[in-house]
């Protein structure tokens, strides 16, 4: 487990308690902005780690941004406890629902950053308007109008790996 998802301090709370299970990171470096991302679409879990390799060794340039830092089945840590993505795949950033807003915690966030004005022991996310406090987070991460740009990002689904020792 070399490897370690870039997650805010924030958030560690919020994944050990089951409440953050996915993740997204830009791709580096973007596609330019006036076309789509044709050859990572179909890039996901489906694919295997051999399969990846030989795709992104074919053309390394033009494969450069469509290689996840992760794959299915890889390990990281918080806190020393283990944790296993289960999926992966790319889409941009505005395409998020409201039920993968959810999955990335930015509830928890908002609390622990002091940037929900509302009581901040009871913080209530209306239904409908998850995306909305998504994009404030994303925003408060990756600078203002982050999300509006829409850029392409990498969509890591994991768990908490069961049987650990202390649970």
């Amino acid at each position: 487990m070399t490897n370690q998802l870039k997650f805010l301090p924030e958030f560690e709370p919020a994944i050990l308690a089951g409440q953050k299970t996915q993740h997204r990171e830009p791709l580096e470096p973007q596609p330019p902005k006036d076309q789509d991302c044709p050859r990572c679409e179909g890039l996901d879990d489906s694919l295997s780690a051999i399969e990846v390799n030989w795709l992104t060794s074919r053309e390394p340039e033009s494969w450069l941004h469509c290689r996840p830092a992760f794959l299915r089945g890889d390990r990281f840590q918080v806190q020393g406890v283990d944790f296993e993505i289960t999926h992966v795949r790319v889409e941009r950033v505005g395409e998020i629902s409201e039920e993968d807003a959810k999955a990335e915690g930015c509830d928890a966030y908002l609390h622990a950053t002091g940037l929900c004005t509302e009581n901040p022991r009871h913080y209530y996310i209306p239904p409908g308007s998850w995306e909305k406090a998504f994009a404030r987070l994303w925003d408060s991460i990756c600078g203002d109008g982050a999300f509006q740009a829409n850029g392409w990002v990498w969509v890591y689904t994991f768990k908490r790996v069961e049987g650990q020792q202390g649970e």
